[in-house]
């Protein structure tokens, strides 16, 4: 579910975008000296300014930075705790310089960067030790009229910002004797178990673990103790939430190049079977034809000595099912389709969702005795066959055994995996596989003629 936006930004974020496609960046012509850059709020905070002192210190840049009208992060969204200043490369390459942490609307920070151009700007964040910019832009920064040198301009890409995963359940600070890095360590840790870091970087993410507990540990959440150990799970957290996201990609990155290996073993073997393959072809397009005629013919009978009560009572669980699942008839009967989201990634449990949705279509099938009920799982065509077959059987199970447990009849269910069998869109590209990942349930039998 996307993160709401607050209601007194909704009028601002119809007109400009909360994370722009570019900012400016400025080269600065010296290496020893320095010159004024000011900065400007954005739609998101219009009442924001500020001003920095940019100077050269041996071929490093220091930047002196005084920022006014900042009010509280969390207006953004309860996830938002504070603001972080980033230097951007004209590359768009993105540095965080360091936590803006505003006083009454007022802050000072001190930082330095090695680019030689950059440009600057402040966005609203989870923690202030985050290494991705946020969707929330607050500040960017502008030429000052007659500062010297004059600086040359520069577009600097941001690249898609993030919403960090953070969801509106989100708690906002609420105790004022807490420090506010109480809340940022809460937060950062969130962030981590969003990346899977307790699977993927579990070393990292019990640090982290540890530091939040020696935190709620302490008697006086605004101590130096308890502030301590908050910074130091931030820290902890998101070195975990990295971690967790590079392992993630290697492990994808390790599984695609199984699958191309896969993909160039079956097609040495397509190659070799090509020349008998396409002799056959011909006597098997006749035979398919002659099938399809017969079979059309017997729908075409079937479907005459279908009474008008049971096209009745088709249409009306069509009308049930569709408020549920998205609901089609087909030559099989009526098909009910639960899409990947019903379980979680690799595995067969199903979702609490899945199972509200379940328990009220098995409430509906009990109201028409007679009905049969087929579960078939798919998969779509990455990982390996054997996997994928025996992960879309153990899905089509749970289905069956949750109906089941519902007071379906067990004489009138069954399970079926049939792993990439029966794709329904193009596995090359990551939407059709997720549509390929399903569980379809196919209802039939006397009380509707199918």
């Amino acid at each position: 579910m996307p993160r709401a936006i607050p209601w007194p930004l909704l009028v601002l974020c119809a007109f400009a975008p909360l994370h722009p496609a570019s900012t400016q960046a400025f080269h600065y012509p010296f290496v020893e000296g320095s010159t004024l850059i000011g900065f400007r709020g954005t739609a998101l905070s219009p009442g924001a300014s500020g001003q920095a002192i940019v100077r050269g210190e041996g071929g490093r840049m220091r930047v002196h930075a005084h920022f006014a009208g900042l009010e509280p992060a969390s207006r953004f969204g309860p996830g938002y705790l504070t603001y972080v200043l980033w230097a951007v490369s004209p590359q768009g390459r993105t540095v965080n310089l360091g936590e803006v942490a505003a006083v009454r609307g007022k802050a000072h920070v001190v930082a330095i960067t090695p680019f030689p151009s950059f440009g600057l700007i402040v966005t609203a964040e989870p923690h202030f030790a985050v290494t991705r910019v946020s969707d929330a832009l607050v500040l960017e920064n502008q030429p000052v009229r007659g500062a010297r040198p004059a600086l040359e301009a520069v577009e600097a890409p941001l690249g898609p910002g993030t919403g960090h995963g953070l969801e509106p359940g989100t708690p906002a600070p609420r105790d004022p004797t807490a420090s506010p890095y109480v809340f940022q360590a809460r937060n950062a840790v969130r962030l981590a178990e969003a990346e899977q870091a307790e699977a993927f970087a579990p070393a990292e993410y019990r640090a982290a673990l540890g530091e939040l507990g020696r935190m709620e540990a302490e008697k006086h959440l605004g101590g130096k103790e308890a502030v301590l150990a908050a910074r130091r799970a931030v820290l902890q957290a998101e070195d975990a939430r990295i971690v967790a996201g590079r392992q993630k990609e290697a492990l994808l990155l390790a599984r695609e190049r199984e699958t191309a290996e896969e993909l160039r073993a079956s097609l040495e073997s397509a190659r070799a079977q090509a020349d008998a393959a396409r002799v056959q072809a011909d006597a098997a397009r006749a035979t398919a034809d002659a099938a399809r005629a017969a079979a059309a013919s017997a729908a075409r009978g079937k479907e005459r000595e279908v009474t008008q009560a049971q096209l009745e009572v088709r249409r009306r669980l069509i009308e049930q099912l569709n408020r549920l699942l998205q609901t089609r008839e087909t030559e099989e009967g009526l098909m009910a389709t639960l899409t990947d989201v019903a379980f979680p990634s690799g595995s067969s449990r199903l979702s609490a969702p899945a199972r509200v949705n379940l328990a009220k279509i098995a409430g509906i099938l009990l109201t028409r005795p007679g009905l049969k009920i087929r579960a078939l799982g798919h998969t779509d065509a990455t990982g390996r066959p054997a996997l994928n077959a025996r992960l879309s059987r153990q899905r089509a199970e749970a289905v069956r055994r949750f109906l089941a447990g519902q007071g379906l009849a067990a004489g009138s269910l069954q399970a079926e995996g049939l792993a990439a069998s029966r794709p329904v869109a193009p596995n090359e590209t990551r939407e059709g596989r997720m549509r390929n990942r399903r569980v379809e349930l196919v209802v039939s039998g006397d009380p509707i003629g199918l």
